[in-house]
């Protein structure tokens, strides 16, 4: 009886063995098909936001080239207008001088027909002079004298007409140094408008040459970002290798305690839903108060904030509200997105000068603190300390104001402290939306200075045709 005891609990035990083995091992592969299945996901989310990265590269970088293609056109086109100009110019002064060398060709001719003609009157007067002297008789004297005054009146008739066209002559020839005197003036206003041609030219050639060095710095940081999302992903994918060989480890000692009651694929399920219970709420809270106050931000933003102490105001509270909620710093954020819509939205179909002008300076101050306060996350050491007092203040005026004044009045939020407040930068951490939105910034300051460049180019084209007309 004994044996058979014996025997029966090692069949038992051989089964249980048996049994947790094929447990075991059924719930190792299906971890492993759920682990190769997560990794193929996740590489290919990896795979999807650097081919969204090349695509807005490529778009970036195709519109500066086209800007680039474009002016250099226009270079080329006045370049040609120059040289036109100049050939105009040289083709006029060959034909005053052939003019001019025509007028003292005949001049000369008239006044050398003067001369004979005065050459001819005195000898024609010592031949009568001769004539009366010799002749005896009376009635020859009387018909020499009147020969002679028959030759006389001629040659006064010669000389009168002589006369008269030596004075039509004159005047043209002061007719002629008139013209002379107005196209020396249309000379000079066409030299000086050949001049500023230049200045343009060059100015336009400075502009090319800036294009040029945004190019390499967009390119660089393209590389940097590139270098960046490289070093970052086999991190995370550790990290998540990592993850998940932990919660191998809890769950296999959690079947090991109790084996009999709880399988692991509950044991998997009942840890988070704990968790996610204990944490809902006050991520659903946070999340809520974010949004309000992105809502309100892009509300006050909106409106036409004005300057305070020559600075704008609007581009003051976006980077205190951004370096107060720590969006440089954080991974995934949607605030970037919304003040990018705002301020495309606000200049999307605009013609007045004043208001891209006002865009533009707040687009440009902003930049210019970005510049200033951003740094690469791939740099050693902590981001500092910031103070939050002066931010604090700020945004809870902003609320009030926003609560206590009507939508079409200007808000004035800016006093002397939050301006030093600014001028005091820190450096900060940046994360990859942060740096695309400085990217986003880049462009749209080019944009809005190209906007208010072509408006401006439409209000002076017809006085310059007006001009060189």
């Amino acid at each position: 009886m004994s044996s058979d005891i014996k025997s029966d609990l090692r069949q038992r035990l051989q089964f249980r063995a048996r049994y947790r083995c094929h447990r075991a091992h059924s719930y190792h592969k299906k971890l492993k098909a759920a682990a190769i299945v997560a990794q193929c996901r996740w590489r290919g989310r990896i795979a999807r936001k650097e081919l969204r990265k090349l695509k807005m590269e490529a778009r970036e970088t195709g519109a500066l080239k086209q800007a680039k293609d474009k002016l250099e056109k226009t270079v080329e086109e006045l370049t040609w207008r120059v040289q036109l100009e100049k050939r105009m110019r040289t083709d006029l002064e060959e034909a005053k001088a052939q003019e001019l060398s025509k007028f003292q060709s005949s001049m000369d001719a008239l006044q050398a027909k003067l001369d004979e003609t005065n050459a001819v009157l005195l000898k024609e007067r010592e031949a009568a002079k001769k004539a009366i002297a010799e002749a005896p008789p009376v009635v020859k004297e009387t018909e020499v004298i009147v020969q002679d005054t028959e030759k006389v009146h001629t040659l006064k008739a010669e000389v009168d007409e002589l006369k008269t066209s030596l004075q039509s002559e004159k005047q043209r020839a002061d007719e002629l140094e008139k013209k002379r005197s107005e196209e020396a003036q249309a000379n000079e206003e066409k030299q000086k408008k050949i001049e500023e041609t230049e200045v343009k030219i060059r100015q336009f050639q400075d502009y090319l040459r800036r294009l040029e060095e945004k190019l390499s710095n967009v390119e660089s940081e393209n590389k940097v970002l590139r270098q960046q999302a490289v070093s970052v992903a086999p991190a995370k994918i550790l990290s998540g290798r990592s993850k998940s060989n932990l919660q191998r480890n809890a769950e296999s000692g959690h079947v090991s305690v109790s084996d009999s009651k709880i399988t692991p694929e509950s044991a998997v399920v009942a840890s988070p839903k704990k968790e996610y219970d204990i944490d809902d709420k006050p991520q659903k809270s946070l999340n809520e108060k974010q949004q309000e106050n992105q809502d309100l931000l892009i509300r006050c933003i909106a409106q036409h904030l004005g300057f305070a102490g020559n600075r704008p105001v609007a581009a003051c509270i976006i980077y205190k509200c951004l370096l107060h909620w720590r969006s440089f710093e954080v991974e995934r954020t949607s605030v970037f997105d919304r003040i990018i819509q705002t301020i495309g939205h606000a200049i999307e179909t605009q013609d007045n000068n004043e208001v891209l002008a006002y865009w533009l300076s707040n687009a440009s101050t902003l930049l210019l603190l970005l510049q200033r306060t951003l740094k690469a996350s791939g740099s050693t050491g902590m981001a500092p300390q910031r103070r939050r007092s002066s931010s604090a203040t700020l945004f809870g005026r902003m609320t009030q104001s926003f609560r206590g004044t009507p939508q079409g009045v200007n808000l004035a939020l800016i006093n002397g402290s939050m301006v030093s407040g600014v001028e005091t930068l820190r450096q900060v951490e940046a994360k990859y939306p942060a740096l695309l939105f400085k990217q986003q910034l880049t462009a749209y300051v080019e944009k809005i200075y190209g906007m208010i460049r072509d408006n401006l180019k439409k209000e002076i084209s017809p006085l310059l045709g007006l001009c060189i007309q």
